[in-house]
């Protein structure tokens, strides 16, 4: 069996606020080119995991590579190469979304006309060109998820990490978005957390069930249930969190 590259290798993380443990000695590996979930109640410590990887907190303890780097020694190169989608909104509500766009492009060394390319090729891809040029604080919460996804890959990074991507939207939104990470997966190593596990099942190659700073269970959804004996993700993780 072929070994694959690990895009993402996490070991013995420990993440502290003060007294507080968050994260405690957790590992695991997201390969190149496959969306990897991390699941878990509201507490379970996925976002701190996820702003770790993405440079924004530093590990107590242990060791987190992201494409080679190190997050200790090389974040700025880090930076250069990901893609982030937060729970909250981070849009500048009274700019428009060509604006944001525009805005968030600049910090990446792309020309005007990849820039350009990108914001047409994504809006289209997003079914969003007709509102490029009204303002954010017009716009549902569908469409303001969809204009922060499109700001975070509108450089065209290489890994994408989303909090929550598809936290209150309806049904046909949440397709919409799910169809578009296949499409991103050719080209981008993805992240996500979810509280959806109907979701996780369809979307994710591999999970890893986080619980009170512990991984609890991880492997590939339809292994874990023939594993546990389970018809579910649901059930995989209600077993694995005590829930």
């Amino acid at each position: 069996m072929i070994e694959k590259s690990k895009a993402i290798s996490v070991a013995h993380l420990k993440i502290n606020y003060g007294k507080f443990v968050a994260i405690d000695d957790v590992s695991f590996n997201v390969f190149y080119n496959e969306i990897f979930g991390l699941l878990g109640p509201n507490g379970a410590g996925k976002t701190s995991i996820i702003r770790v990887l993405t440079t924004s907190l530093k590990p107590t303890r242990g060791t987190v590579i992201v494409d080679g780097n190190s997050v200790a020694k090389h974040a700025r190169e880090i930076r250069s190469f990901i893609g982030i989608v937060p729970e909250s909104f981070a849009l500048y509500d009274y700019l428009t979304a060509r604006e944001n766009l525009q805005f968030f492009s600049r910090p990446y060394s792309i020309s005007e006309e990849r820039r350009k390319k990108n914001i047409e090729k994504i809006t289209a891809s997003l079914a969003i060109q007709e509102r490029l040029n009204d303002k954010i604080i017009t716009f549902s919460s569908g469409m303001k998820r969809k204009i922060s996804i499109a700001c975070a890959i509108i450089h065209d990074p290489t890994f994408l990490f989303m909090d929550e991507p598809t936290i209150g939207l309806d049904p046909k939104i949440r397709r919409t978005i799910w169809d578009l990470l296949f499409e991103l997966k050719k080209r981008m190593t993805i992240l996500i957390t979810t509280h959806y596990l109907e979701e996780a099942e369809e979307v994710c190659d591999r999970v890893a069930i986080i619980n009170e700073g512990r991984i609890t269970a991880q492997g590939n959804p339809i292994e874990l249930k023939q594993s546990q004996n389970v018809q579910s993700l649901e059930e995989v993780f209600m077993k694995s969190t005590g829930m």
